[in-house]
């Protein structure tokens, strides 16, 4: 009979390390047949809308019903022997010595993670973040749970797709959140329009068309993140000078709320090549946009944030480095749309950072963090649309 296992604990980190070898396909058949062979258990799981699939201790897929094979929309039996993130396309699945669960970013990943968990004999209900190698994110919800009356230890798992349930509430807790800073301090410029003199007037309202344009600047950021989730975001292909842009973006950031008592600065670069490159310019000053106001909010009153234009024979790259360090835990999830280093609901700038450059620019984003050398964000373009770093990398939507 098929139910909920107990066993003793064992320390996750053996866990882990057991995953560096796998289990031999005969092997994988033997401790599958408990569904494939079992009429009830098979078409009962089949019968069931959400997504089941049942691994091994060591990740492996050793039964998958219906619903999951139809939106992997493979044969069920190529499935078995995978792991999941091999499955679906893991941004990590290639990473670690022997495939998805083995590197480094695995230790922090929720599918793994409730695997892993539920071998104690727990239920295990976790919500796992996966960037995919299109650039995009998926929510998940999983249940796991040990399985008995099995030959070997088997884990079912139940695999919920809450991409939409997540996609709004970091949405809106994001947009909320900045847009109701800005306004409120729009709102308390124009309370002291009455209380100052003739004189100061000119002044204010400078800093009050300041303080609006970052107000209509969230709003579209907002919106352009919308559609590029939805699909429905459009390219333009427009000659950019990559000195200007910097110069305004740079200049827009300086006067910007979260540059306060903070220092910018831009590092000229000798290279003395063209400065310009074709992108969508409104996207690249979104992308740039985003890690600028990412490294101020990560900065220390009085300390600086550097920005540097890379200019190459085919691309054009920008840095933007901070001396503050990001915790190894986090790094392997910065560019995940839930995750942030400001708090739970709060992620879509770095996500926004790979979802631009990636899938609708053709560029490559990538970041280094160490104590040595601080945080450094790099985004790097084609010159243009022909260009050799489009066709290995994502293709723009145009």
């Amino acid at each position: 009979m098929i139910g909920v296992a107990s066993g003793a604990a064992v320390a996750m980190g053996d866990r882990y390390r057991e995953l560096n070898e796998r289990d031999l396909p005969e092997q994988v058949d033997r401790q599958g047949a408990t569904f494939t062979e079992n009429t009830i258990v098979h078409q009962t799981l089949d019968a069931l809308p959400d997504s089941y699939i049942a691994v091994n201790h060591r990740l492996q897929v050793v039964f998958a019903n219906q619903s999951f094979a139809s939106i992997t929309q493979r044969d069920r039996e190529s499935l078995y022997g995978e792991r999941f993130g091999e499955i679906v396309g893991c941004v990590n699945a290639d990473v670690g010595p022997n495939g998805c669960g083995t590197s480094q970013a695995c230790r922090v990943c929720g599918v793994s993670g409730s695997i892993l968990e539920s071998l104690d004999g727990r239920a295990v209900v976790r919500e796992a973040t996966l960037t995919l190698n299109s650039g995009r994110s998926v929510d998940l919800r999983v249940h796991a749970r040990l399985m008995e009356g099995t030959p070997e230890p088997t884990v079912l798992l139940s695999i919920t797709d809450i991409q939409h349930e997540q996609r709004r509430r970091v949405l809106e807790r994001t947009f909320f959140h900045d847009v109701l800073n800005t306004a409120s301090g729009v709102q308390s410029l124009v309370g002291t329009l009455p209380l100052v003199d003739s004189h100061e007037l000119s002044e204010l309202l400078e800093v009050l068309g300041t303080a609006t344009s970052q107000l209509v600047e969230e709003i579209e950021s907002h919106r352009t993140l919308i559609d590029a989730e939805s699909g429905d975001l459009t390219v333009e292909q427009l000659v950019i000078d990559a000195d200007s842009l910097v110069d305004d973006v740079v200049g827009f950031y300086r006067s910007h709320d979260v540059a306060r008592k903070k220092y910018i600065v831009i590092e000229s670069d000798a290279q003395g090549l063209e400065t310009e490159f074709t992108s969508d310019p409104t996207l690249v000053r979104r992308v740039l946009g985003n890690l600028i106001k990412n490294a101020l909010e990560a900065t220390e009153p009085g300390m600086t944030v550097t920005v540097r234009v890379i200019k190459r024979d085919d691309t054009v790259e920008f840095w933007v480095h901070n001396d503050e360090v990001i915790p190894e835990g986090m790094q392997f999830q910065i560019f995940q749309r839930s995750f942030s280093t400001k708090g739970r609901g709060r992620g879509t700038g770095t996500y926004s950072v790979r979802l631009f450059t990636e899938l609708y620019l053709g560029g490559r984003a990538s970041f280094t963090s160490s104590r040595d050398d601080g945080t450094r964000f790099s985004v790097m373009f084609p010159r243009t649309a022909e260009s050799p770093l489009i066709e290995s990398g994502a293709t723009p939507r145009t």
